[in-house]
């Protein structure tokens, strides 16, 4: 068993430490360098807060044998800042750079809708992740693109690990959630994706769960003579969710970044294995 955690930084060295001690493997969620930082993740009250997280960071690469890694959200307007950011990454020591678009879901919902953050196009998209594979390549950094986590992991017939099983979600009551952003009773859709707990013995909704594990792209009629059905497996569950009110129907933002992106990967394997 292996236990992950992915936090915004601000936590106590001491707390950190008792994490790393412990061996949880920590992703660090931060968004750039201060100015994008302190804008899109602000202390409550407004406050910076990218000298904690830095100092979280730096603890990080002192006390744990493992490599640093990072999770940054990308919106219209930071996007065009992506060599920027990868720079600052670079410069922390960041190896793993986990690269994601704003999706217009929790507080970044009202904040989409009174247009203070846009979302990416998908060309936009595109073009940063072609441009941060690029730069990987010649760093030696690794980008992880979320979408396309699963296209070499044939193992895995959901689009991600919580839905099928492979990996389980672990709130702060205790209670087991098949997805990491419906964590909570706070989100309408908790009841569809709370699967059991752990607060006193180990406890599993077969029924729930075998519900949402079938919820793989064989089972999705829409999808059923898509030519990537089998890399798409049809996005994020609660996205699709949100986006058509049907937990079998695919994500459609998902759909058209992965027919998109699907011929150029294709095309860029074959030349560099020419």
């Amino acid at each position: 068993m292996r236990w992950t955690l992915t936090t915004s930084g601000i936590l106590s060295s001491h707390f950190l430490k008792w994490l790393i001690d412990r061996g949880v493997v920590i992703t660090f969620s931060i968004d750039g360098p201060p100015e994008i930082q302190n804008f899109l993740r602000p202390l409550k009250g407004g406050k910076p807060s990218s000298s904690i997280v830095e100092r979280s960071m730096r603890i990080w690469l002192n006390k744990s044998d493992k490599p640093l890694s990072v999770r940054a959200t990308l919106t219209e307007s930071t996007a065009d800042q992506i060599d920027d950011i990868l720079s600052y990454f670079c410069a922390l020591g960041v190896e793993n750079i986990h690269l994601e678009p704003l999706y217009n879901l929790g507080r970044a919902a009202k904040l989409v809708e009174e247009n203070l953050l846009k979302q990416l196009s998908v060309e936009k998209w595109i073009r940063v992740i072609t441009k941060s594979l690029k730069w990987a390549r010649e760093k030696k950094r690794h980008i992880k693109i979320g979408e396309l986590s699963y296209l070499m992991n044939p193992g895995v017939s959901s689009y991600c690990g919580p839905m099928c099983g492979k990996t389980i979600v672990v709130n702060h009551k205790g209670q087991l959630t098949a997805c990491s952003e419906v964590v909570d009773e706070t989100n309408e859709d908790w009841n569809l994706f709370c699967i059991g707990n752990c607060q006193t013995e180990f406890r599993i909704d077969e029924q729930k769960f075998n519900r949402l594990s079938s919820r793989i792209s064989d089972n999705m009629t829409s999808c059923q003579n898509c030519f990537v059905k089998y890399l798409c497996r049809g996005g994020c569950a609660h996205k699709g969710l949100v986006a058509t009110n049907d937990l079998f129907l695919p994500d459609p933002n998902h759909c058209r970044f992965i027919k998109a992106i699907i011929p150029l990967l294709m095309k860029e394997m074959a030349m560099r294995n020419r």
